[in-house]
């Protein structure tokens, strides 16, 4: 188990320190996703063959609801360029990887295969029947549907039916991927916030102050030097940590200064 949560990432010695976690059991997720993408482009190919063999008309959308066969193979071709640039940004070419682009990829692609899912699955419900479907056909239809057809479009519903519950699986995957995406990305958020307040306090603790747990910023309103107590019930001042304002050490705000001394 304790495999399943390592790094993907080679120990080739490149710096992927930008990169989120991926552990093992993700990369896994990742070849279940291609897989099932290539099973559900295969079996629409399959199920629209046999019907147009059966029909002898060679547009693919002749069918009510037959759009999420060409959809999916869109869906198909997005994800495996999608995965194929994770693949080579993570493993191989590290410099080429942006967290923020892989988020908009990966919601992007889930709202995809949601549609395609949801193309398949009304078609699906079209074809809850072989008789229902052969009466789309017209009755004088039937006969010849008998003779020559019956083979073609049960391949064809079984097709339809399969690709709409890999549609749905692979789904489930790539929510899957989000999620945890999306929890590294958190992660990476609040180690940013800890190593700041951490910076903060060393910081402190080089002018010889007691780390601050709040730090407050400095007021760049004004140039006189704050003066602010610590957890500790001593004050020091908050200029040696933050600084004067540039803006007002000036030489004209000196020679104000010198014009009411003398007045």
């Amino acid at each position: 188990m304790t495999f399943m949560t390592k790094d993907v990432w080679p120990n080739d010695g490149r710096k992927r320190s930008h990169i989120p976690l991926t552990p093992v059991w993700i990369g896994f997720i990742r070849v279940l996703q291609l897989i099932t993408s290539v099973a559900i482009l295969a079996v629409t190919v399959y199920g629209l063959t046999t019907m147009q063999k059966a029909t002898n008309y060679r547009r693919i959308t002749t069918f009510s609801g037959s759009e999420g066969f060409p959809f999916s193979w869109f869906t198909f071709a997005w994800t495996f360029a999608y995965l194929a640039w994770l693949g080579v940004a993570i493993v191989y070419i590290p410099v080429m990887y942006n967290r923020w682009v892989q988020l908009g990829l990966e919601v992007t692609t889930v709202i995809f295969w949601f549609i395609a899912m949801s193309l398949l699955a009304s078609h699906a419900d079209d074809l809850d029947s072989l008789d229902a479907f052969i009466v789309t056909f017209g009755p004088k239809y039937e006969a010849y549907y008998e003779m020559n057809v019956e083979t073609y479009a049960r391949s064809f519903v079984i097709a339809t039916f399969t690709a709409t519950a890999l549609a749905a699986l692979n789904l489930l995957l790539w929510g899957a991927t989000l999620v945890h995406f999306g929890r590294a990305l958190h992660a990476i958020r609040k180690v940013k916030l800890e190593s700041a307040a951490a910076k903060l306090d060393e910081v402190a603790q080089y002018y010889g102050h007691a780390p601050r747990r709040t730090p407050e910023l400095y007021n760049q309103t004004s140039h006189q030097n704050l003066t602010e107590p610590d957890s500790q019930g001593y004050s020091y001042d908050a200029t040696e940590l933050y600084g004067r304002d540039p803006r007002y050490n000036t030489a004209e705000m000196e020679a104000a200064e010198r014009r009411v001394e003398l007045a």
